[in-house]
C-alpha cells in the first residue's frame, strides 16, 4: 500500500506540474522564458534560499516540499537552526516537513501561478 500511495502522489505532482508549467507559460508568453527561469532557479535559487537569514529556510525550499509530497513527510537538515550551548549533545538541527506542509506549499505556489495567469492573460488578450 505504501508503494500505490507513493506512486499516486507522484502521478497527482507530475499532473500538478504540467498545470503549472502550462499557466507559467501562459504568464510569460514564451516557452524559452519558461525554460529559462526554471533553469535558473535550479542553477541558484535552492543556493541562494539556502543563504537566507532566517530561521528554518529550509520549509521554503521547493525541493524539500516535493520530497515531503512523495515520501510522506521528510526531516532536512538546516544550518540556520542554531544550536545553543545548553543544549549539549542533544541538539538536533533537522527540521521535520510533512505530508500537508509540502502538500500546502505546492497547492498555493500551484494556485498564485494559476490565478496571476489567469489574470494577465484575460487583460492582454480579452478586448
Amino acid at each position: 500500500t505504501q508503494i500505490l500511495w507513493e506512486s499516486g502522489r507522484g502521478v497527482a505532482l507530475a499532473a500538478a506540474g504540467g498545470l503549472g508549467g502550462f499557466a507559467l507559460t501562459m504568464l510569460l508568453r514564451h516557452t524559452v522564458g519558461t525554460l529559462a527561469l526554471l533553469f535558473a532557479y535550479a542553477a541558484g535559487g535552492e543556493a541562494l534560499l539556502a543563504l537566507l537569514p532566517v530561521d528554518g529556510s529550509a520549509r521554503f525550499s521547493p525541493t524539500y516540499n516535493v520530497f515531503a509530497w512523495i515520501r510522506d513527510g521528510v526531516r532536512v537538515y538546516d544550518q540556520s537552526l542554531a544550536c545553543t550551548p545548553s543544549q549539549g549533545p542533544t541538539c538536533d538541527q533537522r527540521l521535520s516537513i510533512t505530508l500537508l506542509d509540502g502538500a500546502t506549499y505546492l497547492g498555493v505556489l500551484l494556485l498564485v501561478t494559476l490565478v496571476v495567469s489567469a489574470l494577465l492573460f484575460r487583460r492582454r488578450d480579452v478586448p
